[in-house]
């Protein structure tokens, strides 16, 4: 099952879960061979993290852009 996207405490416990289940069957996690059980929990919980603050980042993408009277900036440079 893929990962998740989202920023919730679930779905985050979810991803980890899941490349926690991924490394007891495969013994891997993603392209890397944690040596023991803890490595392979920070190293999910890491990329678990990681997915949420990307996908976070991603759904403010369009707000950042705008400006309060609903203008759309250009660069740095705006107008008011």
């Amino acid at each position: 099952m893929p990962l998740q996207k989202g920023k919730g405490k679930k779905i985050i416990g979810g991803n980890i879960g899941e490349l926690m289940r991924s490394f007891a069957r495969k013994g891997k996690i993603g392209a890397s061979r944690p040596s023991s059980k803890k490595k392979a929990s920070k190293q999910a919980s890491a990329i678990a993290f990681d997915l949420a603050r990307k996908s976070a980042k991603k759904g403010k993408k369009g707000k950042k852009d705008m400006m309060p009277g609903g203008m759309m900036m250009r660069g740095k440079k705006h107008m008011m």
